[in-house]
């Protein structure tokens, strides 16, 4: 997965890893084709250049004259990049459109780019503490403590997600994700992970050991007596 530490990494990355980038632009424009606003699927969207990237210097530069855009504007910055479906992409590298239209399309990339890169900051940072803790998995010594963990690391997904639930399930194969698109106005799911009975010596060491365990902006913390 990419890594990014400064506002400026947050930017596409030619034949690298856009995964985060991707999926936070999906989520700045509300899951739509930036081109034909129709809503379209997260696996099948695909980050356009508004401004190809592919252009000679000589047309980019008449490009950003054209737009009133500074000339050290950079193309692969989150002002230039959108969401588009498939074939709004194909036929857009087809055809020349009035310019109008696309100033207005550059004027939303521009005004969202502020919040992608802090999303895409705050996404990354989760994704690397997360895999710390789940390196500090290791040492926890009961499967009640890793169903508690677990749920931890399920409540921060949550809240880096406006499109996708994310749920666990238990069977008697072990614990699975369940992903499914959010409703409108949905609130994260949060199930019971497990049901253990009041005589089990594993529910004593849970309410002993684990009163709480919440994520709090970087530290897992565990609270309570062992």
């Amino acid at each position: 997965m990419a890594t990014y530490s400064t506002m400026d990494d947050v930017r596409y990355r030619p034949g690298g890893d856009n995964g985060i980038l991707r999926h936070v632009l999906f989520e700045e424009w509300q899951s739509r084709c930036y081109w034909c606003e129709t809503p379209v699927l997260f696996a099948t969207v695909e980050i356009d250049h508004i401004l190809p990237h592919t252009a000679t210097d000589d047309h980019l530069a008449d490009l950003i004259r054209q737009h009133g855009l500074p000339a050290d504007f950079d193309v692969h910055a989150p002002a230039n990049l959108a969401p588009i479906c498939g074939p709004c992409n194909r036929e857009k590298s087809n055809n020349r459109f009035p310019g109008t239209l696309v100033t207005g399309k550059l004027a939303k990339a521009a005004k969202k780019q502020k919040r992608v890169i802090r999303r895409v900051l705050a996404f990354a940072a989760a994704n690397q503490r997360a895999a710390q803790a789940v390196a500090a998995d290791q040492a926890l010594r009961s499967p009640a403590e890793v169903l508690a963990r677990v749920r931890m690391l399920t409540e921060r997904v949550q809240a880096f997600s406006d499109t996708w639930r994310q749920d666990i399930t238990t069977t008697a194969d072990g614990i699975g994700l369940l992903y499914t698109p959010k409703t409108s106005g949905q609130e994260p799911g949060l199930p019971l992970l497990f049901d253990l009975s009041a005589g089990d010596a594993a529910t004593a060491q849970v309410e002993r050991g684990l009163t709480e365990v919440r994520d709090y902006g970087g530290a897992v913390v565990v609270d309570g007596g062992t």
